[in-house]
């Protein structure tokens, strides 16, 4: 799943719209907004019109939760005051009602969001301060938070020292023993000397961060200020625009025209006729036609290389899987084909393997210690995946399932690797593919290295055909058995 994460759009319409486009361009699964989305800004309608009709899910910042009457004006200054009593005036009680029902936290798969800090949400304290994060840390269990609040996009991480440190913006990979409270900075009314909107993309799959700026237009910007007779108070970040001092076009211009024929230029041809060129310009076209066969050889000869070597991704697919009697159904069966050798491929029949390199990549079969059949993933790239998947189950409503995987990482693995399901549903239900319906990583520590990755979940209603597949995108080498789909 990537999550778009953005906060503190502070009815910046102009921004919004800008980061919205960006959004869309990077294939994005759900977007979070951290909480502010009015206040200081000259658009709160446009605005709220928008993120409600493209933000999926919401937190309560302290301009929204002073706008519907959960916390007291009084702790905001006197101009944040008075722009609040504004944005009532322009907003109607479906906004009042919309804002009053906003969590004050959000949680997902190993990470959790709020607006400021967490160790109180509902006080709104800004972190600012490694000593801040610490506090949060203290107060929730996930390895991953994100806020906003101050408007400043940065990093603390803290790791086994206990140690926290502060951190630039800079897209990451997230580390095993160390935990990360990341301030994805604003949208609308940023505060790091930067006129441009922030916000950041999460891809839980790849356990990766990566941050975005996107300019806006600054004076759309200043021009609703104006049509909303707001001060330029309201909006600070517009000292920081790059272009301010900078002189007109003709003040920067080094030369003067002159004013009359007579101090004009001198001996100088003032017109020439074309058609004397036109030997040369034949002899010329002759040149540019063999120039281009050659160019039109030497474009062959690259696309030929970089269909070979630019596109080097593969699938590996073993033979069909072959029909089985079926079980009774209270029994506990392996739905998925079992591992086996094959003469000559190294993919056991049931299963293929998309390498997303197959260049810096490769699967082969070996034999554990105790004899038991391992498929052995290798790569030099975590900027690609490599998938394994089986062939589809017939699944029911309601059915328990139970799938379960051992994988052993060596020494110089760095990424992540999960056992990942998906599921079909049925036209019954708004046909559709829920890629990532359960996304479970080897976490229970076995004998000699190995790890467990178990999970039991229910078939929802619709449930048509569930894949199983393991997904890692990493750097290293990893070993898998034992792979299972139990009925339960």
């Amino acid at each position: 799943m990537r999550y778009a994460i953005v906060s503190d759009i502070h009815a910046n319409f102009q921004a919004w719209n800008a980061v919205l486009i960006d959004i869309r361009s990077q294939n994005i699964d759900r977007i979070l907004c951290l909480g502010d989305v009015i206040g200081y800004g000259p658009n709160p309608a446009e605005t709220l019109r928008s993120v409600h009709a493209n933000i999926h899910d919401f937190v309560l910042g302290n301009h929204d939760a002073a706008f519907c009457g959960k916390i007291d004006s009084e702790h905001f200054n006197a101009n944040a005051r008075l722009l609040l009593d504004w944005t009532r005036k322009r907003l109607n009680r479906q906004a009042v009602n919309f804002f009053s029902n906003l969590p004050l936290s959000l949680t997902g798969p190993g990470f959790r969001c709020t607006h400021g800090s967490f160790d109180d949400p509902a006080r709104f304290d800004y972190v600012i301060e490694p000593a801040d994060a610490l506090a949060c840390w203290q107060s929730v269990p996930e390895q991953l938070l994100f806020c906003g609040h101050t408007h400043v996009p940065c990093i603390f991480v803290v790791g086994d020292s206990g140690t926290a440190h502060r951190l630039a913006p800079q897209d990451f990979v997230l580390e095993p023993g160390k935990r990360f409270l990341v301030n994805c900075g604003s949208v609308g009314q940023s505060r790091d000397n930067d006129t441009r909107a922030s916000y950041l993309v999460y891809d839980d799959a790849r356990q990766s961060i990566i941050w975005r700026r996107i300019p806006f237009d600054l004076d759309a910007f200043k021009s609703a200020l104006d049509d909303a007779g707001l001060s330029k108070s309201a909006a600070r970040f517009l000292a920081q625009d790059p272009r301010r001092g900078r002189q007109p076009l003709r003040a920067m211009l080094g030369f003067n025209p002159p004013e009359t024929a007579g101090n004009a230029v001198r001996d100088t041809l003032t017109v020439r006729d074309i058609q004397t060129w036109k030997h040369r310009a034949v002899a010329w076209r002759k040149r540019c036609a063999m120039l281009g066969g050659l160019t039109l050889a030497g474009i062959l000869g690259t696309v030929s290389l970089y269909w070979q070597y630019g596109n080097p991704a593969q699938t590996l697919q073993g033979p069909p899987l072959i029909a089985v009697d079926a079980h009774p159904a209270n029994d506990v069966i392996n739905l998925i084909p079992p591992l086996q050798t094959v003469a000559g491929n190294a993919i056991p029949p049931g299963w293929h393997c998309r390498l997303g390199n197959r260049l810096r990549q490769s699967v082969n079969m070996t034999a554990d210690t105790d004899g038991a059949l391992v498929l052995r993933l290798q790569s030099e790239t975590d900027r690609v995946p490599i998938v394994l998947s089986a062939a589809p189950v017939q699944v029911s409503a309601g059915e328990r399932m139970q799938l379960r995987a051992m994988i052993r990482k060596t020494d110089d693995f760095a990424g992540s690797i999960a056992v990942v399901m998906g599921l079909e549903k049925d036209a019954d239900h708004d046909y559709e593919i829920v890629p990532r319906l359960r996304v479970q990583e080897p976490t229970l520590r076995r004998s000699d290295g190995w790890f467990e990755a178990m999970r039991t979940f229910e078939i929802p209603a619709g449930g048509k055909r569930l894949y199983y597949r393991i997904d890692g995108a990493f750097h290293g080498s990893v070993e898998i058995k034992d792979l299972q789909l139990l009925r339960r």
